[in-house]
């Protein structure tokens, strides 16, 4: 009797110990623009019927070798990666960008969360083994004409227990690579070089909700020879990042005219005051203007007024008291 209660608790103890370790979270790939598509993880279709919204639960944490196969024939098969995190719902966002198609990190959130209702979202569990589709059980039985190659892009395997990465190479359509004017040399050398260009955008989550990002690209233009031939070939990559705003911040150029404007003012307050008056703005706008302020009194006046207009008011760059000493005199808000 009492090696069988041993049993049991050891059985719980193993069952337990074993659950924390396989941690799990779910994925959803999805396409605004109507494509359907089957959704293959590590070479395993998962999605019987094809879908233009695809989630998948219970999918063990790590990194994964994904398919995008197209309901449409006369489509190519995009190859990728992507990462599932445990007890994480990542979102990623199927975009045609440059003649290819990328697969894009679009939103994270707790699984704890109720999960959001998606009119036309095909929910699935993982499924190791996959499901069937076009004939087929497994993505490498796609013929190399029937995938998109674009360029070579690397998976990297593990989770984050694993420190020792293992790197597989593929085919597949990772970064976008175009040549303007190919096989044709310059009379004027183009101009190169990196651009990055910087902008803040919304973005709308799965649960229906509006999220601020900092979206970033990133222009790289090189000059390289092919048979003797000088080509530009440019290379463009975007990356979005989240950010905590609770608004849509004022665009550079907008921003920029705004600065324009209180420099060349004799009363850069009142311009200051009235610019940001009903705006939104990044803190590090608000202490860009408040930098071309004369006074600590003038200062304290513009923090004032441009409180509300912050987009993350943790991050307020000024202290604004009622009563401040400034100057050797009192300042009364």
């Amino acid at each position: 009797m009492k090696g069988l209660y041993l049993f049991v608790i050891l059985s719980f103890y193993f069952c337990f110990t074993f659950d924390l370790m396989a941690q799990t979270g779910n994925c959803i790939v999805f396409s605004n623009t109507g494509e359907e598509f089957h959704l293959g993880l590590d070479n395993k279709f998962q999605n019987v019927k094809a879908s233009t919204n695809v989630k998948v639960t219970g999918v063990p944490e790590g990194d994964y070798w994904i398919t995008i196969l197209f309901h449409d024939s006369k489509m190519k098969a995009v190859k990728t990666s992507l990462r599932v995190i445990g007890d994480k719902e990542i979102s990623y966002l199927l975009e045609y960008e440059g003649e290819v198609w990328k697969v894009i990190a679009y939103n994270t959130t707790s699984i704890s969360f109720p999960p959001a209702l998606i009119e036309g979202q095909t929910i699935i569990a993982y499924n190791k083994a996959g499901v069937e589709v076009k004939g087929i059980r497994s993505a490498d039985e796609l013929s190399k004409q029937k995938v998109h190659r674009n360029s070579e892009i690397y998976r990297v395997q593990g989770n984050r227990v694993e420190h020792e990465s293992r790197r597989e190479k593929f085919s597949g359509s990772e970064n976008n690579i175009t040549n303007n004017n190919p096989d044709q040399n310059f009379e004027t050398e183009p101009e190169t070089g990196t651009t990055t260009i910087s902008e803040y955008i919304e973005v709308a989550n799965t649960d229906g909700t509006v999220s601020i990002v900092d979206q970033k690209t990133i222009i790289i233009k090189q000059i390289v020879e092919r048979n003797g031939q000088k080509i530009l070939r440019t290379k463009k990559n975007k990356t979005l990042t989240p950010t905590n705003f609770e608004c849509l911040p004022m665009n550079k150029s907008a921003f920029l005219e705004l600065l324009s404007a209180i420099e060349n003012s004799s009363d850069k307050l009142f311009v200051a005051k009235k610019g940001v008056k009903g705006q939104c703005m990044t803190p590090k706008q608000i202490k860009t203007i408040g930098d071309m302020l004369n006074n600590d009194e003038d200062k304290n006046d513009f923090a004032i007024a441009a409180l509300v207009t912050c987009a993350e008011p943790l991050k307020y760059p000024y202290t604004i008291k009622e009563v401040e000493q400034i100057n050797g005199s009192e300042l009364k808000d």
